[in-house]
Order: C-alpha cells, then sequence, then structure tokens
C-alpha cells in the first residue's frame, strides 16, 4: 500500500501543478464576450424546433 502512495502522491501533485499553470495561462475574457454568446445560444435554442411524440414538428415556444 505504501508503494501505491509514492506514485499517487506525485501525480496529484503534477496534476495540481497543471491545473494552477492551465488556469494561469487562460486568456483573459471580456464580460462583454459571455454575454454576447450567451445571447447566441438563447438566439439559436428559440429558433430551434421542437417534435412532438406523434411526429409532428411544431415552433418551440
Amino acid at each position: 500500500m505504501s508503494n501505491l502512495l509514492y506514485w499517487v502522491i506525485p501525480c496529484a501533485i503534477v496534476a495540481i501543478v497543471g491545473i494552477f499553470m492551465a488556469l494561469r495561462e487562460r486568456r483573459p475574457q471580456a464580460p462583454e464576450m459571455s454575454v454576447d454568446a450567451f445571447s447566441r445560444s438563447i438566439s439559436a435554442m428559440s429558433s430551434m424546433r421542437a417534435i412532438r411524440p406523434d411526429g409532428e414538428r411544431n415552433q418551440a415556444v
């Protein structure tokens, strides 16, 4: 069991360091970009059509 810890602990440390590095190197995004992306996704979802169980297509509400 102690031999397993010699592998698990270094792997966990490498994973945590990798996550911190990835988060640190991330490009900053303006809040407007996320609002625009949300608006695009909502408009795309509103234009999708729903299919009823009887097979007829209906406009999504």
